[in-house]
């Protein structure tokens, strides 16, 4: 199941999720949700019910973005199947960039609320119940360097620094924040963490 980032609605994870359908000989759904204008709680919980619509097997998450805090936070705090998750280019340590965009005129207004309230829980903790695997983005192509000084390697708009989950498997590929989403490295290294808990193709 694959979760979108901000300003995106879905058709944004084409390519992905056709490369997923390929490497894993299933069918990847799409969840969409109002990224600027609901709560956490509110995203959280259609998550939940969009999940459990489909059944009670294993359910694997793969977000984008804010599309990966989202995938977490429901993780922690939703009764959700068992099943694996890949974050791809998640601030899951939080984000300079937003606070840069919060400084240009009309930025918050543009970002909304979601983004701010699902990066004041950051720096996250992993869910020890499943396996949960980061990858991260170090091509320096993005918004995120108009608005904010990214220190050290970045994708353009989250640092690499930013993705680090505790304790949970990260991955560093070449490509900026948006090109997670039509990397086939990145769509060949999410299958095989979905199939067996590593990167390892």
């Amino acid at each position: 199941m694959a979760v979108h980032g901000l300003w995106n609605r879905g058709p944004e994870l084409a390519v992905l999720r056709h490369n997923l359908d390929k490497a894993l000989g299933w069918p990847v759904v799409q969840f969409r949700y109002d990224t600027r204008g609901t709560s956490l709680e509110a995203v959280s919980d259609a998550l939940a019910e969009f999940v459990a619509e489909r059944g009670r097997g294993t359910v694997h998450l793969v977000g984008h973005s804010l599309g990966g805090l989202v995938a977490l936070h429901a993780l922690l705090t939703r009764a959700l199947p068992p099943g694996r998750a890949v974050l791809l280019g998640a601030p899951v340590n939080g984000a300079a960039a937003l606070a840069g965009a919060e400084k240009v005129p009309f930025g918050i207004r543009l970002i909304g609320g979601l983004l701010p309230e699902a990066l004041a829980l950051a720096p996250y903790a992993p869910p020890y119940d499943r396996d949960v695997g980061v990858i991260a983005g170090e091509v320096p192509l993005g918004i995120g360097r108009l608005v904010a000084k990214l220190h050290g390697p970045n994708d353009g708009t989250i640092s690499v620094a930013e993705t680090r989950l505790s304790g949970c498997p990260h991955l560093r590929v070449r490509t900026s924040h948006t090109g997670l989403l039509f990397s086939a490295e990145v769509a060949r290294s999410t299958a095989a963490f979905l199939r067996s808990g590593t990167f390892v193709v």
